[in-house]
Parts: C-alpha cells; sequence; structure tokens
C-alpha cells in the first residue's frame, strides 16, 4: 500500500504536519471548531514545496531541502480572531525529515510561503534548531 494512503486512514495517527488551527480534544479526538475560527490549511494560494492532501489538514514537505533557504509554510483559511486574547493550536509532526529542521509560528497573510515562519519579517516562530 502506498504510505500516503495509509496515512490518511489512521485517524488521529496521520500527519497534520503545520496546521496551524488543529483543534484536539484529549485523546486526540477532534473537537468542533466554531465559525469564525480557522478549520484547514488555505489552499487558493499553493505554498512552494508543501503537498497539501485532500482533507486540507494534511501537509508534507516535497522539496528538495539541499540549502539553507529551500522552505515551505502553509497557513489556514482563517486568520486567528484579533479580538481573541489567548489562542491554543496544536501541530503533530509525524516525520521531521533526515535534518528535521521544523518551524512552527505565524505570520501575516502578506508572509512568503517559500519563507520559513520565525527567521523573516511579518513572522513569529519556534525552530528546532534554535528553540
Amino acid at each position: 500500500k502506498d504510505e500516503k494512503d495509509e496515512d490518511m486512514k489512521t485517524g488521529s495517527c496521520r500527519q497534520e504536519s503545520m496546521m496551524v488551527a488543529a483543534c484536539k480534544g484529549l485523546g486526540g479526538g477532534k473537537m468542533e471548531i466554531p465559525d469564525g475560527y480557522p478549520k484547514e490549511l488555505d489552499t487558493r494560494v499553493l505554498p512552494y514545496a508543501i503537498e497539501i492532501w485532500s482533507d486540507k489538514v494534511t501537509a508534507r514537505y516535497i522539496g528538495a531541502g539541499n540549502h539553507a533557504n529551500d522552505h515551505g509554510s502553509v497557513r489556514t483559511d482563517l486568520h486567528i480572531p484579533t479580538a481573541q486574547s489567548v489562542y491554543y493550536f496544536e501541530v503533530f509532526i509525524k516525520n521531521a525529515g533526515k535534518k528535521g529542521n521544523i518551524a512552527v509560528g505565524f505570520s501575516t497573510a502578506e508572509f512568503d510561503l517559500s519563507r520559513q515562519v520565525g527567521t523573516h519579517a511579518r513572522s513569529w516562530g519556534y525552530r528546532c534548531d534554535i528553540g
């Protein structure tokens, strides 16, 4: 079987890499997300070197990773509500790849998806290599 097909069938164990709005309840079950909150990855602008699966919550880096500027980022369908004083999100990294260069964070709508969050203007993030 194709690994991608198998991942799609495993429910809470599937890759939800970089899903900035994954709301999960205890035990890995999905909670209902209220209207006005991000629910899926934005597929209107396809990111560089990222494959977004048909469930719109699963993403996989497909770039070569040959140099320090070979990145891909995703964003959600909606921004975080500005009236929200505290916002929680969760990601599950199933496979960090050979080098494990992962960054998780936030950005503005103008952020270039070919960049890594936390290393460029209009973004804030945590990188695995520097914390």
